[in-house]
């Protein structure tokens, strides 16, 4: 059981699983989870001025660089989703943030993403500068979360762990 980060700032985004989400694994199919974290950072990037209210206004939006989910413990039919948000980094053009997704109880982590992102002229199809009151407000959201205590999986990466004498071990 994986325990809930302290100090992350919740979501008010709850998404009841629904049954098309469920594979034949009888829990939660992996392309639900990206459809999940997608769905709740709409809420996350509204106070920055991002996020699809921001497209019909500038031209611009955010689109994802890299993304990796992480998958804790199975969610499965019936449960709602919460959601944590952290900016962990930005400059000028890009944000780099994580997301926790927890079943129901709001206690456990069941599933881990994080994601860098750049700011795009859709006009060009080319990387943009965050408009000046958006860099405020990214700047004001990385210093409020810079206080907060890191995720201990932020940055892990992607691969089979190995034991000091070389063979692959299940942690």
């Amino acid at each position: 059981m994986h325990s809930l980060s302290a100090g992350r700032r919740w979501l008010t985004t709850r998404l009841p699983v629904r049954p098309d989400w469920i594979d034949y694994n009888d829990h939660l199919n992996v392309a639900a989870y990206a459809q999940a974290f997608d769905v709740a950072l709409e809420e996350a990037l509204h106070p920055l001025g991002l996020g699809e209210a921001f497209l019909p206004t500038t031209g611009h939006t955010v689109m994802v660089l890299q993304s990796s989910i992480q998958f804790l413990s199975e969610v499965t039919a019936g449960a709602t989703l919460s959601f944590t948000f952290m900016l962990m980094d930005f400059d000028t053009r890009r944000l780099h943030w994580v997301m926790e997704l927890s079943p129901d109880d709001g206690a456990t982590i069941a599933a881990v993403t994080e994601q860098v992102a750049i700011h795009v002229n859709l006009a060009t199809r080319r990387a943009a500068l965050f408009p000046e009151d958006v860099s405020r407000r990214i700047g004001r959201m990385a210093l409020e979360d810079a206080q907060r205590p890191r995720p201990r999986w932020l940055g892990r990466p992607v691969g089979l762990s190995r034991s000091p004498d070389g063979n692959r071990s299940a942690g």
